[in-house]
């Protein structure tokens, strides 16, 4: 494959959090990650899609078969067994880009796998900063409660506001 460098060009959609079992398309994260080829005539790009759940251990990729950028078709192509899933009238298409002279550092399934693993990761990396907010903001709450357990074990002063936050003195208050 020529040498590019990959460049995220999107932020996660946040719907793709809550539906972890869904594909997601490549494309949507990094430039440059269409298959384009010619036949005959016609020129198509296979774009792909892959699982996002850092958990699964599928090894699926399902190209879909665009035209002037419409789908026009799909395959289903597993690239540990380096066959398609099921049958496809465009099988053509993969025996077309396994065959091109684009793939010169690395097979055509190990760019699929590499590509299936960066979406993997980035979700998950996501999902982790997702909840690293939320127990930040969990820990913030804790905090303040600290907070106001030492106030409330302290010795009020009658003068001192009173710990309930009504803004009385605590004389005039809860004494």
């Amino acid at each position: 494959m020529k040498s590019s460098s990959i460049n995220q060009i999107k932020e996660l959609p946040a719907f793709h959090l809550w539906d972890i079992a869904a594909m997601v398309n490549y494309t949507e994260f990094y430039d440059d990650s269409k298959f384009k080829i010619t036949a005959g005539d016609n020129n198509y790009e296979l774009v792909g899609y892959y699982c996002k759940n850092p958990d699964c251990d599928c090894t699926k990729a399902r190209f879909s078969v665009q035209q002037y950028e419409e789908e026009i078709g799909e395959i289903w192509y597993d690239y540990e067994k380096k066959e398609l899933v099921e049958s496809s009238s465009f099988a053509h298409l993969i025996k077309k880009v396994k065959a091109s002279d684009e793939w010169i550092e690395y097979s055509f399934e190990d760019i699929l796998r590499q590509r299936h693993l960066i979406i993997k990761n980035t979700f998950k990396i996501f999902k982790l900063k997702s909840e690293q907010k939320k127990l930040k903001e969990s820990l913030v709450g804790l905090k303040d409660q600290i907070k106001r357990i030492h106030k409330l074990n302290k010795k009020i002063g009658r003068n001192e506001p009173c710990p309930c936050g009504s803004g009385k003195k605590y004389k005039k208050c809860c004494l």
